[in-house]
This record gives structure tokens, sequence and C-alpha cells, in this order.
């Protein structure tokens, strides 16, 4: 019983520490799917500008320049305030 329990316990640690903070979180994929639809629609009500700000934001995010993507987030926020 007692060697039972290390086992489980040292399995959990392991399971913990192979895995990775970088992988993305798990989402159903009807709330993927309606999450990705909102962004479309949401994306489409912008104007050229704004839509040019939001997707460097993104491309900056993604390059983990997370100061120069929150400008250009303020930048689509201040062009489409609504």
């Amino acid at each position: 019983m007692r060697h039972e329990v290390l086992v489980r316990a040292l399995l959990a640690i392991v399971t913990v520490a192979c895995t990775t903070r970088d992988e993305p979180p798990k989402v159903p994929l009807g709330r993927a799917a309606d999450s990705a639809r909102a962004e479309q629609q949401a994306h489409a009500l912008l104007g050229p500008a704004a839509k040019a700000a939001l997707d460097s934001g993104n491309v900056l995010f993604r390059k983990k320049n997370y100061q120069e993507a929150l400008a250009q987030y303020r930048a689509a926020s201040a062009l489409a305030p609504q």
C-alpha cells in the first residue's frame, strides 16, 4: 500500500515536471469555433487602420514583444473605441 502511494506520487511529480508551460490552453472545439467566429465578426467591423494596428499587435504579441504589442492594441482601441 505504501509503495503504491509512493509510485503514484512520483508519477504525479513526473507528469507535472514534463508538462511545458508553452502549450496552448485546451479549449473544447465548439467553444473554439464560436470564439473564432466572434473574433472574425468583430474584426470585420473595424476600419482598415484599426485592423492593421490590431493585426500588428497580434504579431508582436506572438513574438513576445509585449510593450510594442500593447502600443498597437492601444492604437487600435483609439481608432475603434466601440
